[in-house]
Order: structure tokens, then C-alpha cells, then sequence
């Protein structure tokens, strides 16, 4: 169940209804999985059924239906290197990371694991290139949060994080090391 912000305006409810129903339908044609959080616990789950929706004077109710195949959680365990270096995970499964590198810097390449991520473009200072490795994009942000697609000049690696050593080394183009942060959740029973 979900309920939206409070004191909404019904042309405000009506915008809300219509996004949340795009999306669902979106997930169930593509029949990709959600992530649910719930303090610090993720649970796989797919979106399956129908939508139940519930206007009230000032906010709009949505019951999901959602169903699971795996009969236990996940527990999220945080983990960041600044800078060059290597952490330690013991996550179940190989994992998705972000990779942050501030600018400025003139053609980054950086390494996760020995797979090479070679940028082509400048990343000018106050703005961001930020690598999601788990949804395989790449996106520069400028200092006022404009967001563009940035795989027109980026070598398409997407290293994954895995059990045991995971280390990110900067080859090229970074003055220094502590521009780059890697984050990511262990993922673990």
C-alpha cells in the first residue's frame, strides 16, 4: 500500500494516478523486477495484478499487487571507496555500483576490478559524470543538475562489484584520486 503526499489539489491526485499507472504498466509490459526497501531489507518482487486505487479528499491510495520468487530478503549493506583502493565484499550475488568522478578532469579513465572505463569527453569543475553500473548508464550532470546521456563518448563498461576484492585504480586523466567515489550494496541473506 502507498499513499501519496497529503493536501493535494485533484488535478494534483489525477497527475499522480497517471504516474504510477504509466509506470506499473511499463514494468509489467517489460516484466523487470522492483526492488522494495524496507529497513534495509530489499525483497525481489514483480508487479502482477491489478492496481486498486483510492481517492480521498487531499491524497489518492494505491494498493500494488506483488508477488515474490524467492521466499526471503536481502539485506543492504553499504559500502564506498574514495579515491583509488579496494573494499572487501561478501555480497551473494555481483552487484551494480556508482561511480562518481568530479570535474575537472579531461578524458577519465578509470578501472573497477581490471575492467577498463574509458570516458572520451572533459568533465568541467562543479559538474559530475556518474557511471550506474547496475542499470549499464552514464550521465553528466553540470553544476545546475542538467542530466544528459554521456555513452556518445564512453567505452561501454559496466563492471559489476563481486564477492571478495573489488578495487578501483585511476589511469588517466584525474589529477586526483579522491574526484572518483565508488558506492554500492553487498547484498547478502
Amino acid at each position: 500500500v502507498v499513499y501519496t503526499d497529503e493536501n493535494l489539489e485533484p488535478k494534483e491526485k489525477e497527475i499522480e494516478i497517471i504516474k504510477m499507472t504509466r509506470f506499473l504498466n511499463l514494468i509489467k509490459k517489460a516484466k523487470k523486477k522492483l526492488a522494495f526497501v524496507d529497513e534495509e531489507l530489499m525483497y525481489d518482487l514483480k508487479y502482477s495484478g491489478q492496481l486498486t486505487i483510492t481517492k480521498f479528499p487531499k491524497s489518492v491510495r494505491f494498493e500494488i499487487p506483488l508477488k515474490s520468487n524467492k521466499s526471503f530478503a536481502t539485506e543492504l549493506n553499504k559500502k564506498i571507496i574514495h579515491g583509488e583502493g579496494y573494499k572487501i565484499s561478501r555480497t551473494v550475488e555481483n552487484t551494480g555500483c556508482i561511480i562518481t568522478i568530479e570535474g575537472p578532469c579531461q578524458h577519465p579513465v578509470i578501472s573497477l576490478n581490471n575492467y577498463q572505463m574509458d570516458y572520451s569527453g572533459s568533465v568541467l569543475s562543479g559538474n559530475k559524470l556518474v557511471i550506474n553500473t547496475d542499470n549499464s548508464t552514464i550521465t553528466h550532470i553540470t553544476s545546475l543538475g542538467v542530466k544528459t546521456n554521456a555513452a556518445a563518448y564512453y567505452n561501454h563498461e559496466y563492471p559489476r562489484i563481486r564477492y571478495g576484492k573489488n578495487e578501483i585504480k585511476v589511469l588517466s586523466g584525474i589529477t586526483d584520486d579522491s574526484q572518483v567515489t565508488t558506492e554500492w550494496y553487498d547484498l547478502k541473506i
